[in-house]
């Protein structure tokens, strides 16, 4: 199904409506929230040796980072193939231009997403169509706010996971919606990264590529 053609999804009904709506300003949103609704576990893929395997694996997006521009063509060439949305961590990549030129070739190689700390790109994503990710390192509940303050995208990537469990609760809703990122290991993991907002979570461990929540 094409980012055009996702429907609105179920789990889109426990977010406020102007959460939705910055969510589903662009088409990535709406159709990873589709995705997220059923397997919410996007595979975290860095440097080449992660991907040997990976195309695989029962899932239908991923996180690239830690590669080259060289291996970044390559892999998202594969992925394209294999009709895998991919998420892009900027920051991570190395000879790529973080300017107009850099997100046009992204925009043509086929990415759905990026994730970043950099503002100045969190606010151009949305005019190539990208679903903007905005990376929230929090050290303690403290920082929450201040973290807040900065934050231009419309879903955050918050790390790591299990801070989550050591917010004050009422904090928890100014970060949505969030995936979870950073020590999501197993299943429970995943479930306590649910359990306490998360949309989603992104994990390098294979084992859990495949999870899907358990459906009533």
């Amino acid at each position: 199904m094409s980012d055009r053609e996702a429907p609105h999804d179920e789990r889109s009904a426990t977010l406020p409506n102007a959460l939705i709506h910055r969510l589903m300003a662009v088409p990535a949103g709406r159709s990873l929230m589709t995705r997220l609704a059923h397997s919410p576990v996007i595979p975290a893929v860095s440097g080449v040796d992660a991907l040997e395997g990976f195309l695989d694996s029962p899932t239908e997006s991923c996180l690239l980072g830690g590669l080259s521009v060289i291996a970044l063509q390559r892999a998202l060439t594969q992925l394209i193939a294999a009709d895998i949305h991919p998420l892009v961590n900027l920051d991570s990549l190395s000879g790529l231009s973080r300017d107009r030129a850099g997100l046009d070739w992204l925009q043509a190689m086929g990415v759905t997403g990026l994730v970043t700390t950099r503002l100045s790109l969190l606010q151009s994503a949305p005019h190539y169509g990208f679903l903007a990710i905005q990376t929230l390192v929090l050290g303690g509940a403290s920082l929450v706010d201040s973290a807040l303050e900065s934050a231009h995208a419309g879903l955050a990537l918050v790390a790591p996971a299990p801070v989550l469990g050591r917010l004050d609760p009422a904090a928890l809703p100014k970060l949505q919606p969030f995936l979870a990122s950073g020590f999501v290991r197993n299943v429970d993991d995943v479930d306590d990264a649910l359990a306490h907002g998360a949309i989603g979570v992104t994990s390098s461990a294979r084992g859990l590529w495949g999870y899907e929540r358990e459906r009533s």
